[in-house]
């Protein structure tokens, strides 16, 4: 069994790692710390729950020296429940560091209160990109000079949540500094600001994107209600500990109100929450007082909840890659898990596509408060072209009803023809897009390989 030991750290850190309770390093750890430590730039795709976190923070904090009173690390997420928890992992070495000072900076921060405490010099700031940059980045009175690591936490997030001009510019402050990438994948703006920065010859990719003990399920529920669905399902299951994934904020309130009427021991969590109303409902989680959490994606991201037995998607995220990580809420660092998702005949293509992305789903059908044998679906690409076609026939007889609307205006005929025409180019512009995806992911991985 491999050891922290080997790291070469401190006593006082191999103390403190301890005390937080691992006992060896895990797969991400061992590859990642020895090369932090080297003050090398990394980009890392790795399963969620994996300790990745910790990857990061251990040779950071390691590598600060609180003799000089300078920012030292920059650590970016998302959101601020993601920043909030890195800064709350990050406390935990204070009891071994008492001169570490670590800033949080996020929306749930006043301004000016953090304006005050941003005079305090601290060596590590966790940070949502916004305050970043709202709060010293863009001044000639922070020095970055000393800063020696910029951490990007859940990497295709920030890209995807409209970051990218704030990341760009963070990065372009800190030409020296270690640039440290962690992602479940890599999209195109991801890939863009990598080649830029970094370079694909530190890719670290390591392949399976949820745990090997996570078992997935795909429940075709035969277009019942979702209030139906669950109910059947929490009978058939009844789970440990539950979270129920949405991607509608209208609909995690609307399950959440029929369990609630149902009195089911259950609670509520999305990103509209009030601070201190979300800071009571965690610590209620954590304190384990629910046995069910109705959750938006916003709380799939990275959020350590511990001993979550099961996860239940109503319905598919728009984005699949947020698949991931609402099925990483169960299963955390090797534990054994269920991730059950509901479809109707509109969701096949992207349970298809799911399954070439790497799940291997048990199938099931929900029928008389029964689960039944499920047929598999094929993955073969005369599957995927015929579900295509299907699409774009679709869009077509759509795009044409819509037109068939101004029937009696001149030029019908050739209305009809250019929203044919536009829903076709439409469908090619998707597909070519989709390939580029597909094999700029797939080139990064291939080079990670040939790197080790």
């Amino acid at each position: 069994m491999s050891s922290f030991k080997q790291f070469n750290l401190t006593s006082k850190m191999l103390l403190a790692i301890e005390d937080i309770g691992y006992k060896s390093p895990s797969e991400v750890q061992e590859l990642v710390i020895p090369r932090v430590l080297k003050k090398e730039s990394l980009v890392v795709t790795s399963e969620t729950g994996s300790g990745k976190t910790h990857a990061f923070l251990i040779p950071i904090i390691h590598s600060v020296d609180t003799t000089n009173n300078h920012i030292q690390a920059i650590i970016v997420s998302p959101t601020r429940e993601l920043a909030y928890q890195t800064y709350i992992f990050a406390r935990e070495f204070v009891k071994y560091y008492p001169d570490l000072k670590i800033q949080l900076l996020s929306s749930q921060i006043e301004k000016s209160r953090s304006e005050s405490k941003i005079d305090n010099n601290p060596h590590i700031i966790v940070a949502t990109p916004g305050r970043i940059l709202d709060l010293g980045v863009n001044k000639t009175t922070t020095n970055l000079s000393m800063t020696k690591f910029v951490v990007l936490d859940e990497a295709d997030m920030l890209m995807d949540s409209g970051f990218v001009n704030d990341i760009t510019e963070l990065l372009g402050h800190l030409p020296n500094a270690s640039k440290l990438v962690f992602s479940a994948t890599i999209n195109s703006k991801l890939a863009h600001l990598i080649e830029r920065f970094i370079g694909a010859d530190h890719v670290i990719a390591l392949e399976n994107m949820t745990n090997s003990k996570v078992e997935h399920y795909a429940i075709d529920i035969r277009h019942q209600s979702n209030s139906d669905a669950i109910e059947s399902f929490i009978k058939i299951v009844q789970p440990y500990f539950l979270l129920i994934f949405a991607s509608k904020k209208e609909t995690v309130n609307k399950i959440y109100e029929q369990l609630k009427q149902r009195k089911y021991n259950v609670t509520i969590l999305h990103g509209d929450l009030e601070k201190r109303e979300r800071k009571n409902i965690m610590r209620r989680i954590k304190n384990m007082e629910f046995q069910i959490v109705v959750c938006s994606d916003i709380a799939a991201r990275g959020l350590d909840i511990e001993n979550v037995s099961d996860i239940l998607n109503v319905d598919l995220p728009k984005d699949l890659s947020f698949y991931f990580h609402r099925a990483g809420r169960t299963g955390r660092f090797y534990k054994e898990g269920k991730c059950f998702t509901f479809y109707n005949d509109d969701d096949l293509a992207n349970i298809i596509k799911l399954q070439d992305m790497g799940i291997n789903f048990i199938f099931k059908v929900l029928k008389n408060n029964e689960f039944k044998e499920g047929k598999a679906l094929k993955t073969k690409v005369k599957t995927h072209r015929k579900i295509e076609n299907q699409e774009l026939e679709r869009d077509i007889k759509k795009a044409i009803s819509e037109t068939k609307k101004n029937k009696v205006k001149p030029g019908y005929k050739k209305a009809v023809k250019n929203a044919v025409e536009n829903v076709k180019r439409k469908h090619h512009r998707k597909m070519i897009k989709e390939n580029i995806r597909k094999e700029r992911v797939k080139r990064y991985i291939e080079e990670a390989r040939k790197n080790g």
